[in-house]
């Protein structure tokens, strides 16, 4: 009888021997589960302030290609106003964009640089 009592007590302790490598296990695997939340957690945050900096970005194009658009516009009006002519030049350069080899300036192009020359004429012979 005391040999089976001793015998049931080391059985105990083994249990506990293995329960106590299984809690360890089971501590390590929670400890790994924590920092996975954690990371993906911080990737997440990560994640969202990108999305938030590109959507800034994003939004500052649309307000500078508006304005670009909004004084493109402004221009072309008033080439239709003073220049008819260079106007439907200009039109009519658009719709034929993909006609031409290389890279056509447009009337709006022009007359900065025929103002440009006339300037640096002016200035060269003052």
């Amino acid at each position: 009888m005391l040999e089976t009592a001793l015998n049931s007590l080391k059985e105990q302790e083994n249990m506990q021997s293995e329960y106590a490598k299984e809690l360890e296990v089971l501590k390590k695997r929670h400890k790994a589960a924590s920092q996975l939340r954690n990371d993906k957690a911080m990737i997440s945050a990560e994640k969202r302030e990108a999305l938030k900096s590109l959507q800034a970005e994003i939004e500052k194009v649309k307000r500078v290609l508006a304005s670009y658009n909004s004084t493109t516009q402004m221009r072309l009006y008033a080439l239709q106003q003073q220049y008819r002519d260079a106007y439907e030049a200009y039109q009519w350069i658009q719709s034929q964009r993909g006609s031409f080899k290389g890279k056509v300036l447009g009337p709006l192009v022009w007359k900065n640089i025929v103002c440009l020359k006339l300037y640096h004429h002016l200035l060269l012979f003052k």
